[in-house]
């Protein structure tokens, strides 16, 4: 299982979480997910990570709780790997 708990300063703590004005977001692109669960995003997903850099950006979520669970969620569901954070 990846721990997606990130060491040193950043807002949430949580390796492609972040905080955008009121909320948090998932951002992430698949040389990111690919470093953090050595596994390659499934081909079904790949639309996802679409323009110039390939970057994803989640809907913005309330609090920092439903950000863990949906990133948990998202990287289950694009590259089959169980997280922990």
């Amino acid at each position: 299982m990846v721990n997606l708990v990130r060491k040193g300063n950043t807002s949430t703590g949580v390796h492609m979480l972040q905080k955008y004005g009121d909320g948090y977001r998932i951002r992430c692109s698949p040389d990111t997910l690919k470093r953090a669960t050595s596994v390659e995003v499934k081909p079904e997903y790949r639309h996802l990570f679409a323009g110039k850099n390939e970057i994803y950006h989640s809907v913005l979520f309330e609090d920092v709780e439903t950000g863990k669970k949906e990133l948990l969620k998202f990287v289950f569901d694009v590259c089959g790997v169980r997280c922990s954070i």
